[in-house]
């Protein structure tokens, strides 16, 4: 499994980010994480990452949640196929509650929106 991040500045909880998974599927919520099945035996898993979670990262990856003011983190782990499958329900995501997808990259340099969700594809083969 790969990681990738959703950062919005909207407090959201479990059912919030289930609602517009729920065009994908039926996600499975849980008290601190989401998951929505792709395949039988397949899914993505969305965490939540709390405060305590947050200094694991790089200070430049600290700094960057602060600067855009981040209220909410999610860690989504995923398999590497799966990517075409994700990047509508990650752009549906961001339309709904805004907010932008950041690579593992250990800075958080490259955000995508919902306009420019569909380039993480290109984007993720170079930096994997």
């Amino acid at each position: 499994m790969e990681d990738i991040f959703y950062l919005s500045r909207r407090q959201l909880s479990p059912a919030d980010i289930a609602v517009p998974l729920r065009t994908a599927g039926t996600p499975r919520v849980f008290a601190d994480s989401v998951q929505l099945f792709y395949d039988r035996d397949e899914f993505w898993d969305f965490c939540f990452m709390s405060g305590g979670d947050r200094g694991g990262f790089e200070p430049v990856q600290r700094a960057k949640l602060e600067e855009l003011g981040v209220s909410t983190l999610l860690c989504v782990s995923f398999h590497v196929a799966s990517l075409p499958k994700l990047i509508p329900i990650l752009g549906n995501l961001m339309i709904h509650y805004g907010g932008w997808v950041a690579l593992d990259d250990g800075e958080f340099a490259r955000l995508y929106d919902s306009a420019s969700i569909g380039q993480l594809i290109l984007e993720y083969g170079r930096s994997s």
